[in-house]
């Protein structure tokens, strides 16, 4: 399975992946809370490192953007403003939607089952139908608890036998990454052979209303 990057992630994501619903988990077998935190954990990761990806890439997609302008004419200060705030933009959207996954509208275990069942649907059904009994504050009058127990264990033990990592789809960080590699490379390349014409765009990118006159590749 793909792994962004070759850090030491559990204990970089250990403080984000402390439970904070317990209810939600007071039932459930270890094992079957370990999946849920393993498959929290892959969704941690690549969302994390699509939003990265989405930031870094507005911020080279813009000055790509400008250094290209800039070999056809003299591009004015309100593109170049314009440039900038866009990817200021680009990099905020990044930031408020992992924020609003993360942090404010973190998914909960119920959220997580949900996942799951889209995936494996005959098993996700009855995951999730375990899942929502341990949330509910008062049970039914019919509830029966050795019953209950005996459904868990024999969820629990099918589920076992599957990767819930394997519900999160990967290929959304895995082509921002594509994206941001082959634009930092573009970004890079010309350092090699126009460095002085490289450094004017960049200086005329970060300091868009600044009265900075344009370096020619001929000079």
């Amino acid at each position: 399975g793909w792994e962004p990057g070759g850090l030491n992630w559990p204990c970089l994501v250990a403080p984000l992946m402390a439970a904070p619903e317990k209810k939600n988990h007071a039932d459930l077998p270890g094992s079957l809370r370990r999946q849920f935190v393993d498959v929290e954990q892959r969704l941690w990761h690549v969302e994390t490192v699509t939003a990265a990806c989405l930031g870094l890439g507005g911020f080279l997609g813009s000055y790509l953007l400008l250094f290209i302008s800039d070999r056809l004419w003299d591009t004015p200060s309100w593109l170049r403003l314009l440039l900038l705030t866009a990817a200021l933009g680009t990099a905020c959207v990044a930031v408020c939607w992992w924020v609003f996954r993360w942090v404010l509208r973190r998914r909960d275990t119920r959220a997580l089952a949900k996942l799951v069942q889209k995936r494996h649907r005959r098993l996700g059904d009855r995951l999730l139908g375990i899942v929502e009994l341990a949330d509910e504050k008062e049970h039914p009058g019919i509830f029966s608890p050795s019953l209950y127990r005996a459904a868990i264990r024999q969820v629990a033990g099918e589920a076992g036998k599957l990767d819930f990592r394997a519900t999160v789809n990967p290929k959304p960080a895995r082509r921002r990454t594509l994206e941001v590699a082959v634009l930092s490379i573009m970004v890079i390349t010309p350092w090699f052979f126009i460095p002085e014409a490289v450094k004017n765009t960049l200086e005329r990118w970060y300091m868009p209303v600044a009265d900075l006159s344009l370096i020619h590749i001929s000079e």
